[in-house]
Parts: structure tokens; C-alpha cells; sequence
């Protein structure tokens, strides 16, 4: 590899934002601190005759909106690798929750989002020339692809990327063509059928449930938050959650007491009534007497009791017993 802009350390948007703009383009980034810190890191590389940016960053969300491509209207897709951490994408009617390994393919010349939700996140960011890009590929590469880390072309694209990293750039130009290569297949699959729409209630469900992971201790987040960040319409998200017998309420409830449940099983014996109710308010509870009731009513004893009947049962499936009793 090549070090085009060498790695750097940021602690305040006024400085990371010009220098992110200075490597992938204009985009807006907004802290999580309303003073304006964060943390951030960047470098930027040459590999296989692409250009590849290191992104960490903690913030709230970065953007690139209309007025951000009128400004810099921008002549790359970035084919972006989740690294470390989580990150929402989103662009056009395409949204989806990034895990490590997951890739998504923004086009820079339409509206973006990338929301971070306060979490540290490293991304790296390939930056494909659109004009090879659509000379290669045609109408098939697009923005607003996500690539799921469990697909075989997925896994063979890092497999190839990660011997790019390891090797001279000098040497990387047969392992460019098959990243791209394998990169083709995969439109082409996608082409074919293989994408989901995001209007399909298995998909909002699974983007939803994805979403109530992140973001379930914060006590103030609730349904309309939840339909909100997914781009849809409370009564289409409660719709959809009819077909798995539960309400979007319900299932924040319930994620946030299976994983106060855990957080109680894995307390030392006699820890304590200050524990539970740290642990209650660490999980989104405001108000202990109604995690106390709700508890009660889910698992069938008190927060206090978890340590003798821990091995007994199952917190997010509180029916079903363990094999061990």
C-alpha cells in the first residue's frame, strides 16, 4: 500500500469534518456531544490502483445531503466495509444495519446516511472511479447494495481484500481483478432476484429487531423512535409485527428484560437490591417498581431470585426449561 494522507486523530468535528471531506468528498458529520467533541481517525491509502479510506469514528450520524452534491458532486461509488462496530446506512429507499464484515455500496451523487448513535465504529472505504466502474459493470452497480458477510461472494471479496492489505501495492493488480471479478458476480446475483425489499414485512422485522439491539437502553427510545430511524409509518411497523404475534412495545420490553436477566444471572450470590436496580436502569428502565412488576410477570419470581433459578430457564423464552433441570 501506498500512504496517501497518513493516518491522523481527531477530537472535535471542526477538524474531522474539513479533513473526511478533504478524502471521501463533502459530507456533514454531526457529534453526539453537543459540544462538538468526538473521537475520529482517518488515513487514506492506495491499493491495486484504488484509493481505500480508514475511517474510525465516533459521532451521531454523517451525512450527505442535495446541497452537499451540488457543492461536490462527487464521481465515486465507496464501497464501504464494516469493520469494527455497527452503523445504519442508508441511501434512496435502501436501509440496512452494517456488523462487522458487512459491505454497502453508496453512490456519491445521491443523498446518504450513515448513523453511528453515539457508538464507536471503524469502516473501510473503498473508492471505486464511477466511471471504470459503470464502463465494467453498466447499469448493475448502483448505490444502496448491501452485502451481507454470510454470502460465499461475500466472504470470497474479503478473502481477497484482506490479501490485498497483506501484499505491496505494486504486486496487487491481479488481486484487484478478481476483487472485481467476484464484485460482478455478485450484481449480477443481486440482479436476479437475491435483494430484499425493505418494505417486506421479514425484512422490517429483521431491521427492526436489529435496530431495538442498539438502541434498547436508552430509556426514552420507544415504537415511534423505532419506526422513525427505519423510514416507515408507526401503523406499517406495527402491521408488520403482527405476523410474529407481538407489538413493537412488547418486543423493547422484552429485549430489555432478557438482557437485565442476564446481566443478574451473571451477579455474584447476595449481591443485593443497589444491583438489580443498577442493572434495571442500565438496561432502559426508568421507573423500578414497573421493572419489578414486569419482571415478575415474565419470568414468574422477582429480580433477586435469578441467581437460585438461573440454570432453569431461558430469559428471552422465559416457557421453555433448560435441559439441565
Amino acid at each position: 500500500m501506498t500512504a496517501l494522507i497518513p493516518a491522523a486523530s481527531f477530537s472535535h468535528v471542526d477538524t474531522f469534518e474539513p479533513s473526511i471531506r478533504s478524502i471521501c468528498g463533502r459530507f456533514t458529520v454531526a457529534p453526539s456531544d453537543r459540544s462538538g467533541a468526538l473521537k475520529g481517525r482517518l488515513s487514506l491509502e492506495r491499493l491495486g490502483g484504488a484509493e481505500m479510506a480508514f475511517v474510525g469514528l465516533q459521532a451521531d450520524r454523517v451525512i450527505r445531503q442535495k446541497q452537499d452534491i451540488r457543492a461536490d458532486p462527487g464521481n465515486h461509488y465507496f464501497l464501504v466495509f464494516q469493520d469494527r462496530g455497527h452503523a445504519l446506512m442508508q441511501q434512496g429507499a435502501s436501509r440496512c444495519l452494517l456488523r462487522e464484515g458487512d459491505m454497502f455500496l453508496v453512490d456519491s451523487t445521491t443523498p446518504s446516511r450513515f448513523d453511528y448513535q453515539g457508538r464507536y465504529s471503524e469502516q473501510i472505504s473503498l473508492h471505486l472511479p464511477r466511471s471504470s466502474m459503470q464502463s465494467r459493470f453498466g447499469s448493475r452497480i448502483r448505490g444502496g447494495i448491501d452485502i451481507k458477510r454470510e454470502d460465499a461472494l461475500s466472504i470470497a471479496m474479503r478473502s481477497v481484500l484482506k490479501r490485498m492489505l497483506d501484499r505491496d501495492a505494486e504486486n496487487n493488480d491481479h488481486l484487484a481483478e478478481a476483487f472485481f471479478g467476484i464484485l460482478g458476480a455478485f450484481l449480477i446475483d443481486f440482479d436476479d432476484g437475491r435483494r430484499v425489499s425493505i418494505g417486506d414485512s421479514d425484512s422490517l422485522i429483521a431491521s427492526a429487531l436489529q435496530e431495538i439491539d442498539l438502541r434498547y437502553k436508552d430509556s426514552d427510545f420507544g415504537p415511534q423512535d423505532l419506526a422513525d430511524r427505519l423510514g416507515v409509518s408507526l401503523r406499517v411497523l406495527q402491521r408488520a409485527f403482527k405476523d410474529i404475534d407481538e407489538t413493537p412495545r412488547q418486543k423493547i420490553l422484552a429485549t430489555r428484560l432478557a438482557k437485565a436477566h442476564t446481566a443478574l444471572s451473571n451477579q455474584s450470590h447476595g449481591s443485593g437490591p443497589r444491583t438489580v436496580s443498577t442493572i434495571a436502569f442500565a438496561q432502559g428502565f426508568n421507573d423500578l417498581s414497573y421493572f419489578y412488576r414486569e419482571f415478575g410477570k415474565r419470568y414468574g419470581y422477582a429480580p433477586g431470585k435469578v441467581q437460585s433459578r438461573k440454570s432453569n430457564v431461558d430469559p428471552v423464552h422465559p416457557g421453555l426449561v433448560s435441559s439441565k433441570a
